[in-house]
């Protein structure tokens, strides 16, 4: 759960409007956490250098 400290919110116009990735704007990061993730799980068990070389 996340606290007030952790919520990201713009005001505009005396509105709070959150900020929200959104499949359409965001879609695109899908592929970069997916290649992210294939990274660490082959790094299981390795030095963490080994990571940042492939990431």
């Amino acid at each position: 759960m996340l606290t007030s400290e952790h919520a990201i919110v713009e005001y505009r116009a005396g509105r709070a409007v959150v900020d929200c990735l959104t499949r359409k704007t965001h879609g695109h990061y899908t592929g970069y956490a997916e290649r992210m993730l294939a990274v660490y799980r082959q790094g299981i068990g390795r030095e963490r250098r080994w990571l940042h070389q492939r990431g």
